[in-house]
C-alpha cells in the first residue's frame, strides 16, 4: 500500500513539474515547492495529532522507547494519527509563503500546484474509501475532486480569463453607474438651487413691487 501511496505523489509531483515548466518556471524550485509544502504541512499535522488527547498517549507511549531510531521513525509514522485538515491548510500556508518569498505569482504557479496536489488527495482519498471503506475518505474524495476541478477549469478551459472578464465588466459597468447617478445628482442639486434663486428673486421683486406701490400710495 505504501508503493500505491508514493506512486500516487509523484504521479501528482510530474503533473506540478510539467504544467509548470510548460509555464517556463524553474523546475527545480517547482519540486522543492512541492516537497518543501508537503513535508512541512505532515509535519503540522502530526504535531497537532500529539496535541490531542489521544496524541498525546500516542505521543508518551513512542518518547518511552529506549532506540532513537526507532523513536524517530515512530514519531513520524502518519498511520497512527494525523490531523489531515491541519495539513491541508499547512501546505496551502506553506506554498503561498515560497511564492511570496520567490517573488512567483500564486496564479498560474498555486493553481497548477493545488491542481497536483488536489489529484493525490483525491486518490489517496479513493484508496483508502475502497480498501477500508472510511466514510471521511468518501468526504476528502468529494470535496478535493471538486476543488481540482474548479482549478482545473480555471487553468485549462480559460476559466480565470473568463472570470477576470467578468470582473473587469462588472467594474465597469459599475463605473459608469456610479458616474450616471453622480451626473444626476448633480443635475437634482443644480436644479434645486436653481429654483432656490428664483423663489429669493421673486420674493425680492415682490417685495420691490411693494414698496414701489406703496411710496406711490404716499405720493397721491
Amino acid at each position: 500500500m505504501a508503493l500505491v501511496y508514493l506512486l500516487i505523489f509523484l504521479g501528482g509531483l510530474f503533473i506540478v513539474w510539467y504544467l509548470g515548466r510548460r509555464e517556463h518556471y524553474d523546475e527545480e524550485k517547482l519540486i522543492d515547492l512541492v516537497l518543501v509544502s508537503t513535508g512541512g504541512a505532515l509535519i503540522l499535522s502530526r504535531v497537532a495529532f500529539f496535541l490531542t488527547v489521544a496524541g498525546r498517549e500516542v505521543f508518551e507511549a513512542i518518547v518511552s522507547d529506549s532506540n532513537i531510531w526507532v523513536l524517530v521513525l515512530r514519531l513520524f509514522d502518519l498511520s497512527n494519527g494525523a490531523v489531515l485538515w491541519v495539513a491541508v491548510v499547512g501546505f496551502f500556508v506553506i506554498m503561498t509563503a515560497l511564492l511570496f518569498i520567490w517573488k512567483w505569482p500564486f496564479w498560474p504557479v498555486g493553481g497548477i500546484t493545488i491542481i497536483g496536489i488536489g489529484v493525490v488527495i483525491a486518490l489517496f482519498s479513493l484508496v483508502v474509501a475502497i480498501s477500508n471503506w472510511i466514510t471521511d475518505a468518501i468526504y476528502w474524495l468529494i470535496g478535493s475532486t471538486l476543488i481540482t476541478g474548479v482549478f482545473s477549469y480555471l487553468y485549462f478551459w480559460g476559466g480565470d480569463k473568463k472570470i477576470s472578464a467578468f470582473i473587469a465588466d462588472f467594474k465597469r459597468g459599475y463605473s459608469e453607474n456610479s458616474k450616471k447617478l453622480r451626473e444626476k445628482r448633480l443635475s437634482k442639486n443644480k436644479k434645486e438651487k436653481d429654483e432656490v434663486v428664483d423663489d429669493k428673486a421673486s420674493s425680492i421683486e415682490s417685495k420691490v413691487k411693494d414698496l414701489k406701490s406703496s411710496g406711490d400710495e404716499k405720493n397721491t
